[in-house]
């Protein structure tokens, strides 16, 4: 019989937990240390800058360049999160340095709820985003010269493959999909 236990964590903590063995696979969404690990691209994503309606940028018709996106403190996840150091690598290549955020959270539900509830924007998936941009909840804050595509990789430790039995199976399907969820 196969055992399958689920954790979430960042990024870093991902790479770390499969590189000590913790971990016989794990998935990340950004640039992690690959040191002694295997790797493979299964998907990709967006991010997207997300807003309560009532928030000036929700209302702006015109997209947000990324000095503006830079001056302005958001609500971010931590340090170490693939979303966070995708989208401060994003504004940075496009020529300004991100403000330190006014929030840091470790869950996209938590951002998702703080910036719902009045908080900053936030820097979310687009998948995330979906059901409180369909409502109506959250409204997408529109960018400009910001790339903001994100690749979903699998790491394990050993050979260019995956490890046998459900592992690879896992990775296979994630592959095929092309739909990892955060």
């Amino acid at each position: 019989s196969t055992r399958v236990t689920l954790h979430a964590a960042n990024s870093a903590a991902v790479a770390t937990a499969v590189r000590d063995g913790v971990a016989d696979l794990g998935f990340v969404e950004g640039p992690v240390d690959r040191t002694g690990l295997s790797a493979a691209d299964v998907g990709e994503d967006t991010l997207v800058l997300v807003a309560a309606p009532d928030d000036p940028w929700a209302r702006r018709r015109t997209p947000v360049d990324a000095p503006a996106v830079a001056g302005r403190p958001l609500g971010s996840r931590e340090p170490g999160s693939g979303t966070r150091r995708v989208w401060e690598d994003a504004v940075r290549a496009a020529g300004a340095e991100p403000a330190p955020p006014e929030v840091e959270l470790d869950t996209t539900a938590a951002l998702l709820a703080s910036a719902t509830s009045g908080g900053p924007p936030v820097v979310v998936s687009r998948r995330a985003a979906a059901p409180a941009l369909a409502t109506g909840a959250l409204v997408e804050v529109r960018t400009r010269g910001i790339a903001t595509r994100r690749v979903f990789t699998a790491l394990w430790v050993g050979g260019r493959v995956p490890p046998r039995g459900a592992a690879r199976d896992l990775v296979a399907l994630i592959a095929r999909s092309g739909q990892p969820q955060d």
